[in-house]
């Protein structure tokens, strides 16, 4: 029996903390869309989106010096965790540091294969 772990690579474009904090509050902004249709509310909730638009769009176009002193400024406990949420869609694709020349993370769920005798191959474990 031969065993091996690889990853099953999902197309998701890289994850910033910023990108995906922005579309969760587009996605939010859906969702109260919806919910008031549904309530039948005539009045809109206040959600500032353009505000929150335009600050967002402010800090992309940072560059340099600043966008670094901004990053030095928050306290970051670690770069990759195992819990780290990397798609809002994709709850359980993960960042797997491997260390390839080409690339050195990828995304995806983590797979456990093992190949028999008989040449059948199965996966063990997925997480």
């Amino acid at each position: 029996m031969i065993l091996d772990a690889t990853v099953a690579e999902q197309a998701i474009r890289f994850p910033t903390d910023l990108s995906l904090l922005n579309e969760s509050r587009e996605i939010s902004e859906l969702i109260i869309d919806i919910l008031r249709c549904l309530s039948g509310a005539k009045a809109k909730p206040r959600t500032y989106r353009k505000t929150a638009r335009k600050d967002y769009l402010s800090i992309v176009k940072w560059k340099g010096k600043k966008l670094r002193a901004a990053r030095s400024n928050v306290a970051l406990k670690c770069k990759c965790c195992d819990d780290r949420i990397v798609s809002i869609h994709q709850s359980h694709v993960r960042h797997i540091i491997r260390g390839k020349a080409n690339k050195s993370a990828e995304f995806g769920a983590k797979l456990s294969v093992s190949l028999k005798t008989e040449g059948i191959a199965s996966v063990d474990r997925i997480s």
